[in-house]
C-alpha cells in the first residue's frame, strides 16, 4: 500500500514583536501589494479566522528543494500574518533540527511510527511543523 507524505509549517504572528522572515516575506510587515510585486500570486479566498485575503505563491518561484505548496494569509489590514508551506515528510527531521537551533521548542511529538510534530516560539510568533501520513489513495495537490 502506497502512502503519500506531507509536512506543513505554519508561522502565526503578532505585529507587536520583531517577526521572522520566510522566503523574503516578513511576518507582520509584508503587505499584499508587496507580495504581489515579489511573486506571481493567485488569490485563493478569505481566511475564516483572520477575515483577510489568502494567496497561493507558486512553489517554482521559490528556490527551496522539495517545496510543494505555499499559502500566505493576511489580516483585514492587508498585513501578512501567516505562511503555510507543504514539503515532503522526508524534510521534517532537517527542518526540526534547523528550527531547534534558532527558536525555543515549546513542544515535540516524534513517534517511531506515525505523525510527527514540533512547535517553536519566538515572542508572539508560533512556528508549527507537522508531518502526517496521507490517507491511501489521496494525492497532494501542488
Amino acid at each position: 500500500m502506497k502512502k503519500g507524505i506531507a509536512l506543513a509549517i505554519s508561522l502565526f504572528s503578532s505585529i507587536a514583536f520583531a517577526d521572522p522572515t520566510i522566503f523574503n516575506m516578513e511576518l507582520g510587515k509584508t503587505t499584499e501589494s508587496h507580495l504581489k510585486s515579489m511573486y506571481n500570486v493567485q488569490h485563493t479566498g478569505t481566511n475564516k479566522y483572520s477575515n483577510g485575503n489568502m494567496y497561493s505563491v507558486p512553489a517554482s518561484d521559490i528556490n527551496f528543494d522539495g517545496l510543494q505548496k505555499i499559502t500566505t494569509i493576511f489580516d483585514t489590514k492587508g498585513v501578512l500574518i501567516a505562511v503555510l508551506t507543504t514539503l515532503p515528510k522526508s524534510k521534517f527531521d532537517y527542518l526540526n533540527q534547523t528550527l531547534g537551533g534558532k527558536y525555543k521548542r515549546a513542544s515535540q511529538n516524534i513517534p517511531f511510527v506515525g505523525n510527527k510534530s514540533a512547535t517553536y516560539r519566538d515572542g508572539d510568533t508560533e512556528i508549527m511543523a507537522y508531518a502526517a501520513l496521507q490517507p491511501s489513495g489521496a494525492k497532494i495537490k501542488g
